[in-house]
């Protein structure tokens, strides 16, 4: 999701977290802050002094909002970049001990589903958040109320819902370990001190789906990774064939035939929230680097 509609208030954040269940099949439990890529291997593997650099969603709709002194990245430590509250620590465990426990195993789709599915568990987790403040924001500030209030909550209420039928049926599969209606690609490259995991939906696939009313219209959801391994860097990039269409199969074909991945990976940090670097990476001074990311992602969200 690249569409950002809230801003982010202690109390509203606290909300949130009372409200947050675990994302497993009905499991009533509360959830955690679950890592989409696990902490001690690989973003351990591009920290420096324990930290990486990571735009939020925070960050991010502070400046839409017009806040200019609002932050465009943090440095986080790595028990806090790329967390938030998905699964209960029993599922959390349960569903990927197979490849964190020991390594993720490149010739298994299995694992690459498993990854998809959390990364769409967190979108979903993400838009949940965004619901819920707009439940809060009339208590905290009554500016956010009216017909254009109203129809961005109605909306958000349908999003969820539509990422919730979508993942009934992806549990259905990870559960059974079927990928048959899955195709992931693998590209090994240059090594490159990021962590990425996340889905690609264009917001215009959604409000599509919105404006039919129908849950089951196509999301058409990209499944896209980057993982530092070894002396290189994984990309992991994917697609639902059931979901499929000529765009989406010409935008893999190009990522995984493009001779500068440099740019494949600048495309990913535009196109998604999910990700955090080395802090050097972007040199020593990263804000322009940043603001640029920030300025192409905002016009990518409303184009």
């Amino acid at each position: 999701m690249t569409t950002i509609l809230y801003d982010p208030i202690t109390p509203k954040e606290m909300a949130y977290a009372r409200k947050v269940k675990c994302a497993y099949h009905n499991c009533p439990c509360d959830a955690i802050n679950s890592h989409l890529l696990q902490k001690g291997r690989w973003l351990k593997d591009i920290a420096e002094d324990g930290k990486v650099l990571q735009m939020s969603d925070d960050q991010l709709q502070s400046l839409i909002d017009g806040d200019e002194n609002g932050n465009i990245y943090s440095l986080l430590s790595i028990n806090k970049a790329l967390s938030l509250p998905i699964f209960c620590p029993q599922h959390d465990q349960k569903l990927f001990r197979d490849f964190e426990i020991r390594d993720l195993d490149l010739s298994n789709e299995v694992h690459f589903l498993k990854l998809s599915y959390r990364a769409f568990c967190a979108t979903l987790a993400q838009e949940k958040r965004r619901n819920i403040f707009y439940e809060v924001n009339p208590a905290i500030n009554p500016i956010c109320s009216g017909e254009l209030f109203d129809e961005q909550k109605r909306y958000s209420d349908f999003v969820v819902g539509v990422f919730a039928a979508y993942l009934d049926d992806m549990f259905s599969r990870v559960k059974s370990k079927d990928t048959s209606d899955y195709l992931f690609q693998i590209v090994h490259t240059e090594r490159f001190p990021l962590c990425l995991s996340d889905v690609i939906i264009k917001e215009g696939d959604l409000l599509q789906c919105y404006m039919n009313q129908y849950q089951s219209s196509m999301l058409y959801p990209m499944f896209v990774h980057a993982i530092p391994y070894e002396n290189e860097s994984v990309l992991i990039m994917g697609y639902d064939k059931r979901q499929c269409n000529c765009r989406i199969e010409e935008q893999i074909k190009r990522w995984v035939n493009a001779t500068d991945k440099e740019k494949v990976i600048s495309e990913w940090m535009v196109k998604t929230n999910n990700w955090c670097v080395t802090p050097s990476y972007f040199g020593n001074d990263p804000e322009d680097i940043c603001e640029e990311i920030f300025r192409r992602k905002v016009d990518y969200a409303f184009r």
